[in-house]
């Protein structure tokens, strides 16, 4: 039985669930119907991270160095020698 109900919801015209709708999803699709056809039903996602991502990332990385070089008591300088109270 768990296993003829798992191969309904892998098969797309037994399934009767309405898709999640957002914002995202419709705002894509009225742009452009193929655009949408490849990101959502054919999975096909970009693999550059987008440019805020990466500035994210950097910025936590610093925060978490920072961070932890002034929990540790060697927080006087910096990777290039320069002392903190420069920056301050």
């Amino acid at each position: 039985m768990i296993h003829t109900l798992l191969s309904e919801i892998d098969d797309p015209e037994t399934s009767t669930t309405i898709p999640h709708l957002s914002f995202s999803r419709i705002n894509r699709y009225l742009h452009c119907p193929e655009q949408y056809r490849l990101y959502y039903i054919e999975n096909l996602r970009p693999r550059v991270p987008s440019a805020s991502l990466v500035f994210g990332k950097i910025l936590h990385r610093a925060l978490a160095y920072f961070l932890q070089r002034q929990g540790d008591g060697s927080g006087s300088s910096l990777p290039d020698g320069t002392s903190q109270n420069r920056l301050i």
